[in-house]
């Protein structure tokens, strides 16, 4: 598989890479917010929310051939929700 710069860089083509997009960049605000005690959200919902966009970003990487940072970023926020879970778990 190429890495293709262009397509890294644009935006997102379909509408499930813009949801995905749109998902990380809630998560990471409100993760933000809660960690800064901004706002007090429930860490069930961050985890819903992070893992969501992981796997639409998931979904529209493989079955749309979505590339995007947006969608990368998707991607990376799933993971990061699940690791932290894991970390609760396992505490």
């Amino acid at each position: 598989m190429k890495f293709d710069s262009a397509k890294f860089m644009a935006k997102p083509r379909t509408q499930l890479g813009w949801w995905a997009g749109g998902l990380a960049i809630a998560f990471i605000v409100v993760f933000l917010l809660t960690t800064s005690s901004v706002i007090i959200f429930s860490g069930v919902l961050i985890l819903i929310i992070g893992v969501a966009a992981g796997v639409l970003g998931l979904y529209a990487m493989a079955k749309q051939g979505e590339g995007s940072w947006l969608v990368w970023l998707a991607i990376l926020c799933g993971v990061f929700a699940i690791l932290i879970s894991l970390a609760a778990i396992t505490q």
